[in-house]
């Protein structure tokens, strides 16, 4: 059973419904990407490391809006951090609690372990296309929380774009 979010885009004319379904694949795949992203940090480039950090700050926000369709949530204590674990049917995501700004109950508390070794391989390709689905989706994209739209990237030494080339 596919659960219809529609969501009016301000920066479109008409309304566009995504199914919660979709809304939630491509939360996934963005997470894994950020994740992958962190995983090669020592060789990461200040442009990667903002898009990273802006990969997680949108996700918060749009998890901030589609929360009322949690099957749960948790709280999960990994490392010496707390996090809210909110279920869907087809995922789960953890959002920092100083993040997440609703008042909810809590059906489960646990100190939970990350393997760092389970995020699957996402391609920039299958990025930009789930950061297209949610920017038709939502009123912001994900360049909306980028802090700055250029940075060095020592590799070709020039200053290059942080922004995700989307067709808004």
């Amino acid at each position: 059973m596919s659960l219809s979010c529609s969501i009016a885009s301000e920066s479109a004319p008409t309304e566009t419904t995504f199914s919660l379904e979709q809304i939630v694949d491509s939360l996934r795949i963005i997470n894994q990407y950020a994740k992958q992203i962190q995983q090669k940090r020592r060789s990461q480039t200040t442009k990667q490391s903002i898009q990273q950090e802006s990969i997680y700050e949108y996700k918060h926000w749009i998890l901030n809006r589609i929360y009322p369709r949690t099957s749960s949530v948790e709280i999960h204590t990994i490392g010496s951090s707390e996090y809210y674990c909110l279920y869907f049917d087809t995922a789960s995501f953890h959002i920092p609690k100083n993040k997440f700004s609703h008042s909810i109950s809590v059906t489960n508390t646990r100190t939970i372990a990350v393997n760092s070794n389970q995020t699957p391989s996402k391609t920039y390709t299958e990025a930009r296309n789930a950061f297209q689905l949610l920017s038709d989706a939502f009123p912001q994209s994900i360049n909306d929380f980028l802090p700055v739209t250029e940075a060095y990237d020592p590799q070709y030494n020039i200053i290059a774009p942080t922004t995700w080339f989307l067709t808004v």
